[in-house]
């Protein structure tokens, strides 16, 4: 067996530790990733959390990525630049709108309609 950040034959890394893409033949486009899944957000995870903290989350990784951007904006085209920019504006916009009391009840209503318990 082949350590985890060891790369395979016709592999490139990809910049992040035991990830690594297919760049020809048979294995172009493919991607590893060996990382470790231990605190890695599931889906089950995620429905365990409040919607208030959800959103919170949303909006801290949306202004982070716009921070990003930003510190990284000579290195993008003016187009990528200006289309993401106003890409994560709009979404941080919308995400600002969500109601998280409104998002629990809706959720809750729609799980007890299906027969499942409520979180």
């Amino acid at each position: 067996d082949k350590e985890d950040n060891e790369m395979p034959s016709g592999f490139i890394h990809c910049g992040f530790p035991g990830v690594f893409m297919g760049f020809r033949g048979d294995v172009c486009g493919e991607v590893i990733d060996n990382r470790s899944r231990t605190g890695v957000p599931s889906l089950n995870a995620l429905l365990g959390r409040p919607a208030k903290e959800l959103k919170e989350l949303l909006l801290v990784g949306l202004a982070k990525q716009k921070e990003a951007l930003v510190e990284h904006k000579d290195e993008n085209s003016t187009d990528v630049f200006s289309e993401t920019s106003k890409a994560l504006d709009k979404q941080l916009k919308e995400a600002k709108k969500l109601n998280p009391d409104k998002i629990e009840k809706d959720y809750a209503k729609a799980n007890k309609t299906k027969g499942k318990k409520k979180r």
